[in-house]
């Protein structure tokens, strides 16, 4: 299956936050729209990175609460990796696993025009296994009731 598919059943909505903003307002968003990560923006509106749940209680571990008033510039990871509409799930899920990542962003040339999470390419990937499975014992329930 192609990502633009899975878009089409998820949807394609994309939560940024500026890089000058709080820590603390990243993780209200997130709280707020129930995700796992956001993509960051400089003052440009140009993507500069991504900051996830994750990275956030561990910056909280490694630190204290102070930290949370401090711009997510100084956390954000910086190597944004991306998939293609076109990319397969399979090609997606391997990306993910490579790069030790649990969100990516998809884009369509240069711009970004959805969101994916690993918990999203494995449930399409469980519905298209189970679908062709269930394919599989039909037919070979009609082969053996002939």
């Amino acid at each position: 299956m192609l990502v633009k598919y899975l878009l089409l059943q998820k949807g394609r909505d994309v939560e940024y936050i500026y890089s000058s903003e709080p820590l603390s307002n990243a993780g209200k968003r997130l709280a707020d729209k129930n995700i796992g990560a956001v993509l960051v923006c400089d003052d440009n509106d140009r993507l500069v990175g991504i900051l996830s749940e994750r990275d956030i209680v561990r910056i909280i571990g490694e630190n204290d609460l102070t930290v949370l008033a401090r711009p997510v510039c100084d956390f954000m990871k910086t190597s944004v990796i991306a998939c293609r509409e076109d990319d397969t799930l399979e090609f997606v899920m391997n990306l993910m696993a490579r790069g030790g990542c649990r969100h990516i962003p998809v884009q369509r040339g240069d711009a970004i025009c959805g969101m994916l999470s690993a918990t999203d390419v494995v449930r399409s990937l469980d519905q298209m296994y189970c679908i062709a499975d269930f394919t599989a014992d039909y037919q070979t329930a009609e082969r053996l009731a002939a």
